[in-house]
């Protein structure tokens, strides 16, 4: 990639990110409310409550005491801040474009990151336009206050960990420690990068031989980096106030093997998510991932092992970052099979991998680009390179054809009966276009509709609130004049005695149905 190097011209940097920010800007409106956000929200509160005096609220609260919680006090910090609590179409705008911003930030750092690793500010923009044109990352960047945090996040602790492997310094030894404790303060699985940093740095010390005054120095620095990384885990986690090692495990058991005991539908079939198949999570991002980046991981997969097989210390020492990315992708996914960890609502909770599969997808597309370099191929090198924006071209097509439902994105590799096959709308963003349509077709005063599940009473208040006056959720269907489903769960579409009254539709299969009683 040296042939590569130039100097970044800056201004196109900016314009790409420019208009990124300014795209979530426009586009954050105009997502529906997801299942898990009052919950996400209540554990905030607990946590934020806590920190200002009620010692005992973390006792009631049984359920979401082991949810990470240092995104979610930010979120309800900025609640109180903005004086919004009891404006909640306000609160939940404010919390998605707040989401939004967090994932814009860990972009820029994986625009570093792939410049670093392939020494190309364009491969750098290529690989950040490939994580940006993810479909589902898209669309949950902005309404999911779990996972997508803790994706950005560790982003960004990737990103410190290479400037602190860099140079072993005590500022950049700080600045790691705190992102790392904020990551593990968002799920307890951030703990692998401070055991990744540890590892990276022993390998580096045996390989270098380090020995003598600068041996003892980097092993200060090391060592101030884990005690500050468990100082701030603690800092950041109020449970752990009381008894930090104890809770610690609790969350790490209880995180591990989750307790549900719900059924997932995968290739047609409901199966536990207590029992999993093992192959899930490859399955899972195989059929919800852009073919195009699925091609190019095997190629770059493929590479990556060939040349590290060939010379393990050659390749880490000069390729270290490829090596890296292979930890982040693999070791967790490594760690759910193993573990028999509980998995559901697609792949949401493994989404933190999803940069590394960037990383290798990156690896294949710059190993072809680099054959027909080498052997002077230049028209198929420029076709490669037409390709690939054609590519990301057909994806970004896809992404506004389907906006804002990008969340139910398959590839063809998902075949045909998506609705038979897999979950699609999980979470419910669908049921407020539901409930905006009915409002608009019909006049009367009160209207009394029954839902499938919560989100279909949550998205209500994204309405308007004389709008929302109007609606009136009943408990017995008979008593409803309109009924919204997001199909979670089941195959068929409603079959009672109503009428299909309304369908959102995406790439060909129902996300949502509204069906009328009577006329």
């Amino acid at each position: 990639m040296n042939n590569w190097k130039t100097v970044s011209p800056k201004w196109i940097v900016t314009v790409f990110f420019s208009a990124f920010l300014l795209l979530g800007v426009f586009v954050f409106p105009h997502y529906g409310i997801s299942w898990d956000e009052f919950i996400q929200r209540i554990s905030g509160y607990i946590s934020y409550k806590y920190i200002t005096g009620e010692k005992d609220i973390l006792l009631r609260f049984e359920m979401t005491k082991y949810y990470g919680p240092a995104f979610e006090i930010i979120l309800v910090g900025l609640e109180q801040l903005l004086n919004i609590e009891q404006n909640l179409r306000a609160t939940f705008l404010m919390r998605h474009l707040t989401t939004f911003f967090l994932f814009f930030v860990s972009t820029v750092c994986f625009y570093r990151i792939c410049r670093r690793i392939f020494d190309s500010w364009k491969i750098g923009l290529l690989g950040t336009t490939f994580l940006i044109l993810s479909p589902r990352i898209f669309a949950h960047a902005f309404y999911n206050s779990k996972d997508i945090p803790f994706m950005s996040v560790f982003i960004i602790s990737v990103y410190t960990l290479m400037c602190f492997i860099d140079k072993k310094s005590l500022v950049r030894a700080i600045i790691h420690a705190v992102v790392c404790a904020f990551l593990t303060d968002i799920r307890i699985m951030g703990i692998l990068v401070p055991a990744l940093t540890g590892l990276i740095f022993f390998i580096d010390i045996i390989l270098n031989k380090t020995r003598g005054k600068e041996l003892l120095q980097k092993g200060v620095v090391f060592l101030i980096y884990v005690m500050l990384t468990c100082v701030f885990v603690v800092l950041f986690w109020p449970i752990l106030w009381t008894n930090p090692v104890g809770h610690l495990i609790l969350a790490f058991k209880e995180m591990s093997q989750y307790p549900s005991y719900g059924h997932v539908l995968y290739f047609g079939n409901f199966v536990s998510s207590q029992n999993l198949p093992w192959h899930y999570v490859f399955g899972w991002i195989g059929v919800t991932t852009p073919l195009f980046y699925v091609v190019m991981f095997l190629i770059g997969l493929g590479t990556v092992l060939f040349n590290f097989i060939r010379k393990p210390k050659d390749y880490y020492l000069y390729y270290k970052g490829q090596l890296i990315a292979m930890v982040w992708f693999f070791v967790p996914i490594m760690a759910v099979i193993i573990l028999q960890s509980v998995l559901y609502d697609a792949w949401r909770q493994i989404f933190f991998v999803y940069p590394g599969f960037v990383l290798i997808s990156l690896t294949g597309i710059v190993t072809i680009y680099e054959f027909c370099r080498q052997r002077r191929q230049f028209f198929l090198r420029n076709v490669w390179i037409v390709v690939v924006c054609l590519a990301m071209g057909f994806v970004a097509f896809r992404m506004i054809k389907m906006h804002p439902y990008q969340n139910v994105y398959f590839n063809v590799l998902a075949g045909k009966d998506i609705e038979k096959k897999f979950e699609r709308d999980y979470w419910g963003l669908s049921y407020r276009q539901g409930l905006e349509y009915i409002l608009s077709h019909d006049s009367g005063e009160e209207i009394p509709v029954y839902v499938q599940n919560p989100p279909g009473e949550k998205n209500a208040y994204l309405l308007k609130p004389e709008e929302r006056k109007r609606l009136v959720y009943v408990k017995d269907p008979m008593k409803a004049k309109y009924f919204l489903t997001n199909f979670k769960g089941r195959q068929d579409e409603f079959a009672g005695d109503a009428e299909e009254f309304y369908t959102v539709t995406v790439d060909g299969f129902k996300i949502l149905g509204v069906y009328r009683f009577g006329s």
